[in-house]
């Protein structure tokens, strides 16, 4: 059963529940703990398991929520399982470091920051449906009306009764602060992270009781390269497709990070005598996502447009007029945009076919690399457009998908049970990935393949002609990028790694900070 999982906590359980009652009267389920644990369970295992089954989480947004180790876990848990996070904003709140690589603020829901509350919430209601697949309906009861609110809720969809309005001032009412304890707000699975798919890596936890049947907190597990926030506001017929940030990217030759307040650093070739690209992204602003080939460099900003930078030889730099825009990519000559609304925009070299992408719906995710891109549809099935040698575009069994990753002549891709598959040129090894498990993110180079495990170690396969394979040693990565034949890692405290052909200086890395 599709469902939304409230996290929150404890000093905000009244608001907690105002959200469940407002989902509940629109035909919304919705997972709320303590109340949906089954007697003799405990904690971990049954929050686990909800998050993991839930289709999305509705984060109940607050200064005491930031300050909370189970909330903090529970959010980790989402991303780790690639759950679509809608923050429903209960005061004002300036993100911490934690939340903030998380959440985007153009993603929140804001609903004390206008008059008209039911209007915030309405978009909230909308991204929920969107993605439990509920038509909302609001319960036709009689209820004393508030000023200016009718008695009985009228039957809407996506909209939220104006009798919802008392819920609302619940939402935003403070209830009176108590210590948090862990039996009354759900404590997470395992230790968040240090990591936003999209900033920073979640602190250790802070010396809080846990819950009397739940054993320690397992090692933490790293989350996604690409963390997922709710999208901002819906229109009828759009996905609640999640905007990304990748922090980190390799390309041919150069790399590219991402830092927390939205700039750029980059290292490696800033002009090439063989290429026409000059990665000028120092004036970048508010960046979330980058993508970069031989010839050109394109940023998406926290508004979704698309900035672009490099040769245009092909028409690939003719961005400026895309909007809702959620990810970015870039093959060989030619740039792609993910919509908001699951659909795909190319502009560029489309010799083989790599930018024939306008039939495609109902994506959130996509990469291109040399002449072919792939992309992965919301039922967890893969696309694939362009050059077909040796079989790279072979995509059409693969099934229960959460993560692509396009290399030059080979595609990968990322299993929810944490196993990975792929397809295309193996002459390196580079696909020869089956033995792989517990990985949660990857990465596919030219000649590489590049897979992070939940307990922060790296794995890679493929052609090792200049070191970039040799990531045994790393500990405490949150974030893997593979290049041309170089390989980079995030860690945890926000230093970036770097092994293999160093020419261009594009693993001149040691001094970034990106958290």
């Amino acid at each position: 059963m599709s469902y939304a999982f409230i996290s929150y906590s404890s000093k905000n359980q009244a608001a907690a529940n105002a959200m469940k009652n407002l989902l509940d009267q629109h035909g919304i389920p919705c997972w709320i703990a303590p109340g949906d644990i089954p007697p003799a369970s405990t904690y971990a295992r049954e929050i686990n398991k909800a998050i993991r089954e839930c289709s999305c989480m509705v984060l109940m947004l607050t200064n005491d929520a930031q300050n909370s180790v189970w909330v903090a876990k529970e959010v980790e848990r989402a991303v780790h399982y690639r759950k679509p996070v809608l923050p429903v904003q209960l005061e004002d709140v300036v993100l911490n470091d934690e939340f903030e690589f998380y959440i985007s603020t153009n993603q929140i829901v804001a609903v004390n920051r206008i008059d008209d509350t039911s209007v915030e919430l309405q978009r909230a209601l909308a991204s929920i449906c969107a993605y439990t697949g509920v038509s909302p309906r609001a319960a036709a009861r009689k209820e004393e009306a508030a000023p200016g609110a009718v008695a009985e809720a009228a039957v809407v969809a996506p909209t939220v009764a104006a009798s919802s309005a008392p819920v609302a001032e619940a939402l935003v009412a403070a209830p009176a602060a108590v210590e948090e304890t862990p039996e009354a707000a759900p404590a997470p699975v395992v230790e968040a992270p240090a990591v936003t798919a999209a900033t920073p890596v979640t602190e250790a936890p802070k010396a809080t009781p846990a819950p009397a049947e739940e054993a320690p907190a397992a090692p933490p597990a790293p989350a996604e390269e690409a963390p997922v926030a709710a999208a901002a506001e819906e229109k009828p017929g759009e996905l609640p497709i999640p905007a990304m940030r990748t922090m980190l990217v390799a390309s041919e030759r150069n790399s590219f990070g991402i830092k927390k307040d939205g700039t750029v650093l980059a290292a490696g070739r800033k002009k090439g005598l063989l290429y026409l690209h000059e990665a000028d992204v120092d004036h970048w602003q508010d960046i979330t996502c980058i993508a970069c080939s031989n010839f050109n460099t394109v940023g998406l900003t926290k508004a979704g447009r698309v900035v672009a930078t490099g040769s245009g030889v092909d028409g690939q730099l003719q961005v400026s007029d895309w909007q809702d825009i959620v990810q970015v990519a870039t093959g060989y000559c030619s740039t792609l945009g993910l919509k908001k609304d699951g659909t795909v925009l190319a502009v560029g070299d489309n010799k083989l076919g790599q930018c024939n992408v306008e039939g495609w719906t109902d994506i959130v995710a996509i990469d291109s690399y040399y002449q072919h891109t792939a992309g992965l549809r919301k039922d967890g099935t893969v696309v694939a457009t362009g050059s077909t040698v040796d079989n790279r575009c072979k995509v059409e069994g693969w099934k229960d998908i959460v993560a692509i990753s396009v290399g030059h002549y080979h595609t990968v891709g990322l299993r929810k049970d944490g196993t990975v598959v792929a397809t295309g040129t193996n002459y390196h090894k580079q696909c020869e990935v089956s033995g792989w498990t517990d990985i949660t993110a990857i990465s596919a180079g030219r000649t590489h393949t590049v897979g992070l495990r939940k307990d922060g170690t790296v794995v890679a396969t493929g052609k090792n002609s200049h070191g970039q394979l040799d990531v045994s040693g790393w500990r405490d990565v949150i974030a893997v990028a593979a290049g041309e034949m170089h390989t980079l890692g995030l860690c945890r405290d926000g230093r970036v790694l770097a092994t293999g052909l160093n020419k261009d200086k594009q693993c001149d890395v040691r001094s970034w900070n990106l958290l």
